[in-house]
């Protein structure tokens, strides 16, 4: 676990100046390169384009207190897909074929609506060009296995390890890497097999496509009703309400707006909130989010953006739903030292939560430098892509000067399996610049490493459905080096821990962050990485 306290976020803008020996002046133009410009598009990636064709059509139709069956029926008319429910297990929980739904589409795809039967405890998926719909839980369980070519992304400077990484760390899993229990990864040359639900494929082939093609931030999974909708989250509003109940509240924001707002009923149910509950409030032009906010505070409600709808639903509920999205940073950072400090200003000037010990929070990776992956809610996104905003503004108003930092020692702590750490102590000084530890030959050199033993990690192992937990131990590498050999000690470990595919992407990164965000010599680290419980 990150811990924060260890770094400062140094505003400093370095470039890199470069001095002809055939001239007497370096021409400043041709001496600093130009940031790379980032791009506004792909805001999102679509989930229309990994679900079956017939069910992303878009469709307008509206439902009032109609059976499965009667939707059940217009689907396999309208959209020519067979639909087969799992009576069975529907019964068994208690799910009635003639459970009346109310819900409606307005020019969007079929599959939102389908999403949205998640309030009754139903999942869907397709096979053997047939529609099933069954229960949650015995989708949660139904896993296939799929093969992901990603040459393309490993020609484009991403590692394997890394992209493993990405996937188990800001997806909603469950991974077996992770927590013992849920899906798996193998690699085979350039293709990645992957074995989750049908859900979890779309998630990953949406974080991949994310990967190829990224801006300031793209949702690697977001309906783009959702960009209408923050549009209009961002518009404002004015308000007048006097004991009004809340189920009229919301229809009028919903009017004055034009956005889809809806009250989710278990939401409800679990904050204990009638939506006849009176509300008073008045205010006068303000952001409808704004308006949303202060209205929901007292009832320990928040609003969410699910399946092209707006909701309004209980706060754990609301905390517990987090999207990813991939940042294009490669004009902040440019190698991992400062993709590390950009990481670590990220968690200390947002509102949070992060990743902590008992798996609860967001995190971040960094699937190589300029690459940023984060999975956290919609608010927290929101404050990052300001902050990227507020970083870039800063930058650019910041003298560029030569960059020195390249030979600047410090000192970094560097966390692995006790028994690694036994041997790197060792040989690190002949694997890695020899001629840069001290020892009796190079009493004037600046290298030096140090062994001490760490917190054992507990790792979650089910055999035979059986769930049990082994310490695994770890000890630290505290190493006072350049910077220049930090950078070449994170390729070794990395090979030796994952073979002949680095743990972390280092170098490489083509920012222009000149410095923007550098560490201390208490420590690093890539990525926030979950434990396991």
């Amino acid at each position: 676990m990150l811990c924060v306290r260890h770094f400062a976020l140094l505003l400093l803008i370095a470039g890199t100046a470069s001095v002809s020996m055939a001239q007497d002046e370096a021409d400043p133009a041709e001496a600093i390169p130009k940031p790379p410009t980032i791009p506004d598009e792909p805001k999102t990636v679509d989930p229309a384009n990994h679900v079956p064709e017939q069910l992303a059509k878009l469709a307008t139709v509206e439902f009032a207190d109609k059976s499965l069956r009667d939707i059940a029926a217009w689907i396999q008319t309208e959209q020519k897909i067979p639909v087969l429910f799992d009576t069975k297990t529907l019964n068994e929980t208690g799910v009635a074929l003639g459970e009346p739904v109310t819900d409606r589409l307005q020019n969007e795809p079929v599959y939102l609506l389908l999403n949205r039967l998640r309030g009754l405890n139903l999942a869907w998926y397709v096979e053997d060009n047939i529609l099933r719909i069954t229960t949650t839980s015995v989708a949660s369980e139904r896993m296939s296995t799929q093969p992901y070519n990603v040459g393309d992304l490993l020609d484009g400077g991403f590692k394997q390890a890394a992209i493993s990484n990405v996937i188990q760390e800001t997806t909603s899993g469950p991974w077996e890497e992770e927590s013992g229990e849920g899906g798996g990864l193998e690699w085979l040359g350039d293709v990645l097999f992957v074995r989750q639900t049908d859900n979890m494929h779309r998630e990953v082939n949406g974080l991949l496509a994310a990967l190829r093609k990224h801006a300031r931030r793209t949702f690697t999974l977001d309906p783009p009703q959702h960009g209408a909708l923050r549009e209009k989250l961002a518009a404002n509003v004015s308000v007048n309400f006097n004991d009004t109940p809340l189920s009229k509240v919301v229809e009028d924001l919903a009017t004055q707006s034009k956005a889809d707002i809806r009250l989710e009923p278990i939401g409800l149910r679990n904050a204990r909130v009638r939506d006849r509950e009176p509300i008073t409030l008045k205010l006068s032009d303000r952001p409808l989010s704004t308006t949303l906010d202060v209205l929901l505070a007292d009832l320990e409600l928040r609003w969410i953006l699910r399946d092209g709808v707006l909701w309004l639903t209980d706060q754990v509920t609301a905390s517990r739903f987090m999207k990813t999205a991939v940042f294009d940073v490669r004009d902040l950072c440019r190698d991992s030292s400062e993709a590390d400090a950009l990481g670590n200003a990220i968690q200390t000037q947002t509102s949070g939560p992060w990743l902590n010990d008992e798996g609860n929070g967001g995190s971040y990776i960094f699937a190589k430098p300029g690459a940023l992956v984060v999975r956290q809610t919609e608010t927290i996104l929101e404050e990052i892509h300001t902050l990227m905003a507020t970083y870039r503004k800063a930058l650019l108003a910041s003298k560029p000067r030569e960059r020195s930092d390249i030979d600047e020692v410090s000192t970094r702590y560097y966390r692995m399996h006790i028994n690694i750490a036994k041997d790197l102590s060792v040989l690190l000084p002949l694997l890695v610049e020899p001629k840069s530890w001290i020892n009796d030959e190079q009493p004037n050199a600046v290298g030096t490493v140090m062994k001490l033993s760490s917190r054992p990690d507990v790792v979650a192992v089910t055999k035979e459905k059986q769930a049990s937990a082994v310490l695994m131990d770890q000890a630290v590498l505290i190493i006072r080096q350049t910077r220049s050999v930090h950078e070449k000690i994170s390729d070794v470990i990395a090979r030796i821990e994952s073979g002949d595919t680095p743990l972390t992407a280092t170098g490489g990164g083509s920012g222009f962050g000149g410095g923007f965000f550098s560490v201390d010599e208490e420590g690093k680290s890539t990525r926030l990485r979950k434990k396991s419980k």
